[in-house]
């Protein structure tokens, strides 16, 4: 008995608990992002095929500058967590206000170059039918985008905070309100003709819009130091510009490299393609969880870098990194062993289950290193490393995993496994680089922490 008490009270089981307390309800929220885009195309799916396809081609451009934008944004997390740890939370405040400027800006940006999206489906060969259709869904969402970064802003500077429920007490809401708009304006009811996609889209939009307005408030009504008061800036708004940007072309390179996967996968038929869509999906899904993790990995070890205390940052990069690990790892043997009625819940066609099945036989292979990519990058960026990991995602993403899936699917006839493999191969250069600069500069002596911050 007393050694499984001396077990509880080590400090890196505690690590752990204090770690994993904040963790799960950002782990949650993030999962809530997701899934109400799997809610727009599933209600979409029961009205009608057809404008399924247009949802889902909808989702792709948007989602591509949401990451992005998210990229920018999660500066106020990083900034926030520092500030904090300096023991100047009007530094947070000013970090998140100047995250409001950033969404604005890179909300309308998106907003504006979606609006054009119908052209942009015609000239990359879709027909005139779902690029039309597509493109009107992609317009709407567009809208969506600035709501979007705004929630998130709030979240970061909650979440900065150590205080995570409200973000997901927020999330939940929203969630419920868009499966009552979808049902509403997908198939019509009350005076609202059945809209399809573009009722989907409508509904996206309204509950991001509530999401934008209840976080802004949120952090309005707390009055944080910094969030009201103007006063002088700090002289970090090109600071923050510049992590928000490393991130945020960090995040583009992994996501276009993935995307690209799917083109890759394509040039083996619609099966082998189908099969992808279905395995990075049910990824993408799996790595919120990993996430979450990472990014209150990455507020721990941004209040101890703002302390100036290297312990604490070793110890919660150790933490997350085990956290991390431990979470994908778990999840990734999940699919594997029943890799059969996970399969069954995506497909009931004999043909594209069995080219399903035996990639995600390969998911432990792939959640794992994304995962612990993921944890290193976010808390090197805590610790003031922004451009090396921008830089590692480049090459790993772009000059490795691309390649490797034009040779292993194309060149080698491997389908849909070969790409697959790819991914596997890619996350794997990508953990590696980027938790071996983790541990070479986490665990440098105190004295070698910068001077700023």
């Amino acid at each position: 008995m007393k050694r499984f008490h001396d077990l509880r009270m080590h400090p890196f089981w505690d690590d752990c608990a204090k770690l994993f307390g904040l963790a799960w309800p950002v782990m949650l929220s993030r999962f809530g992002i997701v899934l109400m885009g799997i809610v727009d195309i599933a209600v979409v799916a029961q009205y009608s095929p057809r404008e399924a396809a247009f949802m889902t081609l909808a989702w792709a451009p948007v989602g591509v500058l949401v990451v992005a934008g998210i990229g920018f944004v999660q500066s106020v997390q990083v900034l926030g967590s520092r500030a904090l740890g300096e023991g100047e939370p009007a530094r947070a405040g000013l970090a998140w206000r100047r995250g409001l400027f950033m969404c604005a800006i890179v909300g309308g940006a998106s907003a504006l170059a979606l609006w054009f999206a119908p052209s942009l489906f015609r000239l990359l060969g879709q027909s005139p039918d779902l690029a039309a259709g597509a493109g009107a869904a992609t317009q709407i969402l567009g809208l969506s985008v600035a709501p979007h970064l705004l929630f998130l802003a709030g979240a970061f500077y909650f979440e900065a905070h150590q205080r995570p429920n409200l973000p997901l007490l927020f999330m939940i809401a929203a969630n419920v309100l868009n499966l009552v708009l979808d049902l509403w304006l997908v198939f019509g009811g009350v005076g609202i003709p059945a809209l399809g996609a573009i009722g989907a889209a409508w509904a996206t939009l309204l509950s991001r819009v509530f999401l934008a307005i209840g976080l802004f408030w949120a952090v309005w009504a707390a009055n944080g130091p910094g969030v009201r008061h103007l006063g002088a800036d700090d002289g970090r708004f090109a600071r923050q510009w510049q992590i928000g940007g490393a991130m945020a072309l960090a995040f583009f390179f992994e996501v276009a490299a993935f995307n690209g996967m799917t083109i890759i996968a394509g040039w083996s038929g619609e099966a082998a393609v189908a099969a992808y869509g279905i395995f990075i999906n049910l990824l993408a899904f799996l790595f919120m969880g990993a996430l979450g993790l990472s990014v209150a990995t990455g507020v721990l070890v941004g209040r101890a870098f703002g302390a100036g205390d290297a312990r604490a940052i070793q110890r919660a990069f150790a933490a997350g990194l085990t956290l991390t690990g431990g979470f994908t790892l778990l999840t990734g043997l999940f699919v594997w062993a029943f890799n059969g009625p996970i399969t069954a819940i995506f497909t009931r066609d004999a043909m594209l289950a069995a080219v399903t099945l035996p990639l995600f036989g390969l998911m432990v292979l792939a959640i794992v290193p994304d995962g612990m990519q993921t944890t290193a990058s976010i808390s090197l960026r805590s610790r003031g490393d922004s451009l090396f990991p921008t830089i590692s995602h480049l090459f790993s993403y772009i000059c490795v995993m691309l390649p490797l899936g034009v040779l292993f699917s194309h060149h080698w006839g491997r389908g849909a496994r070969g790409v697959v493999e790819a991914v596997v191969l890619g996350s794997f250069v990508s953990a590696v680089i980027l938790v071996t600069r983790a541990i070479f500069l986490l665990y440098r002596r105190p004295s070698a922490l910068p001077e700023d911050k």
